[in-house]
Parts: C-alpha cells; structure tokens; sequence
C-alpha cells in the first residue's frame, strides 16, 4: 500500500481508504498507519483452502 494512486507517504496512503470506510460504518480502530501491528502471519494456503471446502461442504449439508 505504499504508493495507493500514486501516493507516497505510507501514512497518507492509509488513511484516505481508512476514511472512506468509516464513512461506510466500517471503521479500522485505527487512523494512524504507524500504530497498526506489523506482527507476521502466515498461511499456509492448502489449509486455507481445506479449511473453506470443508466449511463449505458442512454448509451445503455434504459433509
């Protein structure tokens, strides 16, 4: 997200679609892009992808 339409200031970038979805009720809990986390995740995406066939499945009533 560092250059959002162009933008560079990571911050700016950042809040402008912030301020648009708390104006959609869709607020971030946050509007300064240097407090959010930087904590890393990772996902493995083959069980990712189990995970949701299988939610699906349940869903649909075909477990």
């Amino acid at each position: 997200m560092t250059s959002y339409q162009g933008e560079p200031d990571k911050r700016v970038a950042f809040a402008r679609p912030a301020t648009e979805l708390a104006t959609l009720g869709l607020p971030l809990g946050t509007r300064d892009y240097v407090t959010l986390d930087d904590t890393a995740y990772t996902v493995d995406p083959r069980n990712l992808m189990e995970g949701l066939i299988q939610a699906e499945r349940v869903r649909r009533g075909r477990r």
